[in-house]
C-alpha cells in the first residue's frame, strides 16, 4: 500500500501506522484495517497523520522502557491529535502510567492478538466524534484526571507531580499562570493532597477595597471602623488548620503586604482595632497571572513577601504550550455540554481540529471551554470546517457593525447595521448589545488601569458580574494595566 492512500482521508479505510513486526501487520490487515509498516526512522517524515499510531514493544526490543517513552513523546508533539497506542505485553506498572501520562491512548497487555485488534477497533469506532482522534472514552479520561484537572501534556504531569509532593509539608506555595489556565483547581489540590484538618479559604486579593482588606483577613472588633456592628475573626481564622488561598496576590495593597509578611513570620494575627494577637495555624497557597518578580522590581510587591511565597513555585503552562491538550479537553466539554444541553453532538471536518490547535487560546482553559458552548448551542445541522472556528471564535465588535451608507454623518444610527427582517427583534438586537458592552467595558478598564473591582464600581454592576463578562468579550485586565 502507498502511503497516499494509507493517509488518504477519503478512504473508506482505517487509517493505522505500525512500528512493528511483519506478523501483527499481517494479521491486522486480514482482520480490515489498512496497515502500513513503519520503521523508528520514518516517523519524522511520514507524510500526513494516521489515525492511530501503533508501537509494539517488540520493535524496541532491548532498549528498556525509556525509548517507548521518547517515542510517545515524539509522536504525541508531532500529531496532538492522534491516538498512540503502546502493544506491551506484560508491561511494568510504572513504565504503563509514564506512557499513559506521556499521552499514550492505550497500552494493550495482553499478547493475544485478537485482543490488539478488538482494542484498535474500538478506538477507532469511539473517533466517530473526533474523526480524528478519540478524546473522550471514559478509561482515557479517568487515566489523564489529577483532582479534577484534565490533561495529557507531560509538562503539566511534571507539575502535578510537583504537587503531590509537596502538599504534605507546610511550605508556602506560589502558583503562577495565565488566566483561566486553573490556578485555583491546583491549589485545591494542594490542599486535598496536603491531610491538613481544616478547611481551604479562598479570598481574591483584586476584589477587596484597600480599606478592607485587612479587615477581612485579619478579622476586626466590635466598633473598630465604622459599619463594625459586631467582631469578626477573618479570613485567616476561619481558615485555622487549613489552607489560605490568596488568588491574584499580586493586587494586594501595600498595607495588606505588611501585616501578611507578620502572619508568616510570627504565626499570628491582630484583628483591627484589637490589642491582642491570636495565633494561627494555616498554610498559605498564593496565585499570580503576572510576574511578580516585575512588581517587586517596580515596587509595588514587597520583596521579603515575595520571598516568603515563593518557597514552592508551581507554573502552570499555558494552553497553547500544550498542544495536545487542546483538541482533548474541547472534546471532553462538548461531549459534557451536548449531554447536559440534551442537545446532539456537533460533527467536525479535519480543518476544524486542525483549526482549534492553530488558535492560540489567550483566555486558556476556561476561553476553550466557553468556545465549546457556542459550538454546542450554536448547532449548524452540519459538519463544522476551519472556516467555523474564527466565526465562532470571533467576539463582536465595532468592525462587525459597519455603517449603512445612507446614514447622515453625524446620525446616531450611522454606526448601526441595517436589520435584518428575517431574525427576530433580540436576535437582531443582540450583536449590536454586545458590542456596544465590549466597548464600553474595554473603555472602562483602560479608564481604571485593569482594576476589577474599580471597573465593576462604576459600572454600576457587581465584581462576578463583571468577571463574566470579560470572560465572554475576550477581556484580560493585564493587559489594561499601565494603560
Amino acid at each position: 500500500m502507498s502511503e497516499t492512500s494509507l493517509f488518504d482521508r477519503g478512504s473508506a479505510a482505517p487509517d493505522i501506522a505500525l512500528e512493528g513486526s511483519q506478523d501483527v501487520a499481517a494479521f491486522l490487515a486480514q482482520h480490515g484495517l489498512a496497515i502500513r509498516q513503519i520503521s523508528g526512522d520514518d516517523w519524522a517524515t511520514a507524510a500526513g497523520a494516521p489515525r492511530i499510531a501503533l508501537v509494539a514493544v517488540e520493535a524496541l526490543s532491548g532498549r528498556g522502557a525509556a525509548p517507548v517513552l521518547d517515542r510517545v513523546r515524539m509522536l504525541r508533539k508531532r500529531w496532538p491529535m492522534v491516538d498512540v497506542v503502546i502493544h506491551a505485553p506484560d508491561a511494568a506498572a510504572e513504565s504503563v502510567r509514564d506512557w499513559l501520562r506521556a499521552g499514550a491512548r492505550d497500552v494493550i497487555l495482553e499478547t493475544s492478538l485478537e485482543e490488539l485488534l478488538e482494542t484498535l477497533r474500538a478506538v477507532l469506532s469511539a473517533q466517530q466524534f473526533l474523526p480524528v482522534v478519540d478524546q473522550l472514552a471514559e478509561a482515557r479520561v479517568a487515566s489523564s484526571r489529577f483532582e479534577g484537572m484534565l490533561s495529557r501534556s507531560q509538562a503539566l504531569w511534571d507539575v502535578f507531580e510537583t504537587c503531590v509532593r509537596v502538599a504534605p509539608t507546610d511550605a508556602n506555595v506560589l502558583v503562577c499562570g495565565e488566566t483561566g489556565t486553573g490556578k485555583e483547581l491546583l491549589a485545591r489540590a494542594v490542599h486535598r493532597l496536603s491531610g491538613r484538618k481544616g478547611p481551604m479559604v479562598a479570598v481574591n486579593c483584586s476584589s477587596i477595597s484597600e480599606e478592607l482588606i485587612e479587615s477581612e483577613l485579619f478579622g476586626h472588633e466590635k466598633g473598630a471602623f465604622t459599619g463594625a456592628i459586631k467582631a469578626s475573626p477573618g479570613i485567616f481564622r476561619h481558615a485555622e488548620g487549613g489552607t489560605v488561598f490568596l488568588d491574584e496576590i499580586g493586587d494586594m495593597p501595600e498595607t495588606a503586604q505588611q501585616s501578611l509578611l507578620r502572619v508568616l513570620e510570627e504565626r499570628v494575627v491582630r484583628p483591627v482595632g484589637a490589642a491582642r494577637e491570636i495565633p494561627v495555624d494555616v498554610r498559605i497557597v498564593a496565585a499570580t497571572n503576572v510576574p511578580l518578580e516585575e512588581a517587586v522590581a517596580r515596587g509595588d510587591f514587597r520583596e521579603d513577601l515575595f520571598y516568603r511565597i515563593d518557597v514552592i513555585r508551581l507554573q502552570i503552562p499555558a494552553l497553547r504550550e500544550r498542544p495536545e491538550d487542546v483538541v482533548y479537553l474541547f472534546g471532553y466539554f462538548a461531549k459534557k455540554l451536548a449531554e447536559h444541553y440534551g442537545v446532539p453532538r456537533p460533527a467536525f471536518e479535519d480543518g476544524f481540529i486542525e483549526q482549534l490547535n492553530a488558535y492560540a487560546w489567550p483566555g486558556n482553559v476556561r476561553e476553550l471551554e466557553n468556545f465549546a458552548e457556542r459550538v454546542v448551542l450554536r448547532g449548524t445541522g452540519r459538519p463544522l470546517s476551519a472556516a467555523d472556528v474564527s466565526i465562532l471564535l470571533r467576539p463582536p465588535d465595532e468592525e462587525a457593525l459597519p455603517p449603512p451608507a445612507s446614514a447622515p454623518e453625524h446620525s446616531p444610527v450611522a454606526a448601526l447595521p441595517e436589520p435584518n427582517l428575517n431574525k427576530s427583534l433580540e436576535a437582531t438586537l443582540q450583536p449590536t448589545v454586545s458590542a456596544l458592552e465590549r466597548r464600553y467595558l474595554a473603555a472602562l478598564l483602560e479608564r481604571t488601569g485593569g482594576r476589577v473591582q474599580e471597573t465593576a464600581r462604576r459600572a454600576g454592576i457587581s465584581r462576578r458580574t463583571l468577571q463574566r463578562k470579560m470572560a465572554l468579550h475576550g477581556l484580560d485586565k493585564a493587559n489594561f494595566r499601565g494603560a
